[in-house]
């Protein structure tokens, strides 16, 4: 393992949070919700806006990948590490 890597996997979640609400504030910020009714205009505004700034789909797309890798690895653990009967 190198080196801050441990660090770097365990900062990654918050990172990825952070991300999400400041994607979430900027598209508050250039389409915010009126305070009457919503509007077909609004809908496609805010659209453009989550397609503007689609990161959270990488990074959960990158969260599903780890976790499809690292599945087997923690089975294969887990019938090593439990006693047999």
């Amino acid at each position: 393992m190198a080196p801050g890597s441990r660090r770097c996997s365990r900062s990654y979640l918050p990172a990825a949070i952070g991300l999400q609400a400041a994607r979430r504030e900027f598209a508050g910020v250039v389409a915010p919700i009126p305070g009457e009714r919503l509007t077909d205009t609004w809908y496609e505004d805010r659209e453009r806006v989550d397609k503007l700034v689609a990161v959270e789909d990488e990074s959960k797309e990158g969260i599903q990948a780890a976790l499809a890798i690292l599945a087997p690895v923690a089975a294969s653990l887990a019938t090593i590490l439990l006693p047999e009967k």
